[in-house]
């Protein structure tokens, strides 16, 4: 083992439970084979490196309040821990939708094996195809358990246990009740995989008749939102600038409504609450549209980066090209 395996695990020994059991579990799940005690304290030491190497930077180039220093760590610090566990999560969530995908397949294989005269251990161990990726790893671990003399059930419920899949278990669960209550195993594997086919199908007729929301949403989050934002910001200048012209005049306190004071808006302050807006848009498109597509607002995280890219690059696009457009406003 080498050193810096040794300080890393060090440092998750500090760390508390709660933190440790999550990343153990979201890791099994993801099917990564590496040292969870090492990757938690890589992230962990990585994120807070991070985030003291800003502090240091900050403290050097700016005058900032101490109390902004501090926030400035734990943001960069919590962002770091953030990407690691959103690589976690879409880790796990491909696994899991592989695994489902090939579900099917698995199961017609293993009835067709054990139609054929084969056990179920047999079966188990002939079902290792290439093309079922790191899964095929699973059914093996699984068939020389039971060739060990471990029951099947059993055998089946520790590889349901490290999948983050509903389906998956309660597809074990199936199994595992057609055999205690002595069915046909084959039949009962052919019908499993025949429903798990059929629930497919019936999710991408749901999934055609909610496209329409799908874009609906991807354009108002990407090109309306931020269109809008650019105009408008545009409005709030082009206002600013004419109001700036208006010499003094002396108003009656009782009409205050037009009592204008140049200059009293901040372009820099309104630009840039409008790219945090459109930040939170983004993500908060980027689930939904999860939500809309697959039914998980994980399948969504994805989507962040390219919303996040489009809908601030259209706003600023927009900004400049109607600057462009009617420059001549202003200068009238």
């Amino acid at each position: 083992m080498s050193i810096t395996s040794r300080f890393y695990r060090r440092v998750e020994e500090a760390l508390p439970s709660f933190y440790k059991n999550h990343i153990r579990q979201s890791m099994i799940f993801a099917g990564i084979e590496m040292n969870y005690k090492e990757w938690t304290g890589f992230f962990f030491l990585y994120s807070l490196a991070t985030g003291l190497t800003a502090l240091i930077v900050i403290f050097l180039f700016t005058q900032l309040e101490w109390y902004y220093l501090t926030a400035a760590v734990l943001g960069i610090f919590l962002i770091f821990q953030l990407i690691s566990e959103l690589l976690l999560s879409l880790t796990k969530r491909g696994r899991t939708l592989f695994i489902e995908k090939i579900l099917p397949d698995v199961l017609s294989l293993l009835a067709s094996n054990v139609k054929s005269g084969m056990t179920i251990d047999q079966a188990l161990l002939l079902a290792n195809r290439d093309e079922f990726g790191k899964f095929k790893s699973d059914l093996v671990n699984a068939s020389k358990e039971t060739l060990a003399g471990k029951n099947l059930g059993e055998a089946l419920v520790e590889i349901s246990n490290g999948i983050d899949s509903k389906l998956f278990r309660k597809t074990v669960n199936l199994i595992v009740e057609g055999i205690n209550g002595g069915g046909e195993l084959s039949s009962l594997l052919e019908n499993i995989a025949q429903d798990i086919r059929d629930m497919d199908v019936l999710r991408k007729e749901i999934r055609a008749s909610v496209l329409m929301y799908t874009l609906i949403l991807f354009i108002a989050s990407g090109f309306g939102a931020p269109l809008l934002f650019g105009v408008s910001l545009y409005e709030v200048q082009t206002l600013s600038e004419l109001t700036a012209l208006v010499p003094d005049v002396d108003v009656p306190t009782s009409v205050t409504f037009l009592n204008f004071q140049p200059g009293a808006v901040n372009i820099e302050f309104l630009r840039t609450i409008i790219v945090i807006g459109l930040i939170i848009n983004a993500v908060f498109g980027a689930l939904m549209y999860g939500v809309l597509e697959t039914g998980s607002a994980k399948d969504g995280v994805k989507m962040i980066p390219l919303l996040l890219v489009l809908s601030v690059a259209v706003f600023f696009l927009s900004n400049y090209f109607i600057g462009t457009l009617f420059t001549g406003v202003t200068s009238i």
